[in-house]
């Protein structure tokens, strides 16, 4: 009986991470999955080729973010570049120590030459949208701060990135707007947005929704539903514009070249390729790169990690930092600026 009771306190959940209840209070669930299972920061040795170290951004909201920073160039002296990541989980679950997330930047910062900046914004159903999209904006601003270690003397803000995997790609295509409606950002130049498998989605359900199962998907639709009913702020559906990109229009501004890594097996295929033509159609720079196989996020599960699909998807993430750095020191010696180079 008492059980029969406690579920239907049940207002909404997601099974296995967080359950909000009919008086509003929360309940949250310690996973002892292997990919959620948290990693602690090591800042004194180098672990898979990268240290860690963990920082306070906001003491007031509490935003705080893991540096993953790799080994010393050959000459040591060399500045590197900064990659702005924004983790997956729906907007309600997730964190930089999780091993999947954790283990996702060691390798991209190791293997890019650059370092990972993963930010640990605030989540829904205690903070609901936009609070963790507002996050994801200050910590952009944080970057530039005068005295903020190690990338005050590691890192070039002149070669900064956006990333984001899942619902973390959403919010990087948002810090990318945000930072091209304000003109910048305290010094920091951003070359390119990183976008893996990002969840895009409309209050219309898309044929991959509805036909990609989750087996080979990697997610549920029903998760999404369950999750966007816990994140979206009241009176409003999955049409909101953290979830559906064309709200604002995406022709009121220009941002830098964007790559977008998508899986057709992905519930959100649909909406990705849609977000591509798009940004296309409207004379943005963008890069799409398909995995007919694999599911929504592939490289974050340890058993793909090897796998040459894994390691072809990083060999593209590093060739296109590698193009938006040539592209931006071929913008400084003409002497204007990314945007202005971008043909319209």
């Amino acid at each position: 009986m008492e059980e029969n009771q406690t579920r239907e306190s049940i207002k909404e959940e997601l099974p296995g991470f967080v359950t909000l209840y009919q008086n509003g209070s929360i309940k949250r669930e310690e996973s002892t999955n292997i990919l959620t299972s948290k990693v602690p920061c090591n800042p004194d040795c180098f672990e898979n080729g990268v240290t860690t170290t963990d920082i306070t951004l906001d003491q007031t909201t509490g935003l705080w973010a893991r540096i993953f920073l790799p080994e010393e160039s050959p000459t040591g002296k060399a500045k590197l570049p900064i990659v702005l990541y924004f983790h997956g989980g729906g907007f309600c679950t997730g964190d930089p120590a999780w091993q999947m997330f954790h283990g996702l930047c060691s390798r991209l910062a190791a293997a890019t030459g650059s370092i990972w900046v993963s930010v640990a914004y605030r989540l829904a159903p205690e903070h609901r949208l936009p609070a963790g999209c507002e996050d994801c904006i200050a910590a952009l601003a944080c970057l530039g701060r005068p005295g903020f270690e190690p990338l005050s003397s590691r890192g070039d803000l002149e070669l900064c990135f956006l990333a984001g995997d899942s619902v973390g790609g959403n919010l990087a295509h948002q810090v990318a707007i945000s930072a091209a409606q304000s003109g910048g950002s305290g010094g920091v130049k951003i070359l390119g947005v990183i976008l893996m498998h990002p969840g895009f989605i409309k209050e219309e359900r898309s044929r991959s929704e509805i036909e990609n199962g989750p087996e080979l998907a990697l997610v549920s639709i029903e998760a999404v539903e369950k999750g966007s009913r816990l994140c979206l702020p009241e009176g409003t559906d999955k049409d909101y514009y953290v979830m559906n990109p064309w709200i604002p229009s995406i022709r009121e501004v220009v941002v830098p070249p964007v790559l977008v890594i998508v899986g057709k097996k992905d519930i959100f295929y649909d909406r990705q390729i849609e977000y591509c033509r798009e940004m296309k159609r409207v004379g943005q720079d963008v890069e799409l790169v398909e995995y007919p196989e694999m599911g929504h996020c592939f490289l974050n599960y340890p058993q793909n990690e090897s796998c040459p699909k894994a390691k072809d998807l990083v060999h593209k993430v590093m060739q296109f930092m590698d193009k938006c750095r040539l592209q931006a020191e071929s913008c400084r010696a003409q002497n204007v600026g990314v945007a202005e180079a971008i043909p319209s």
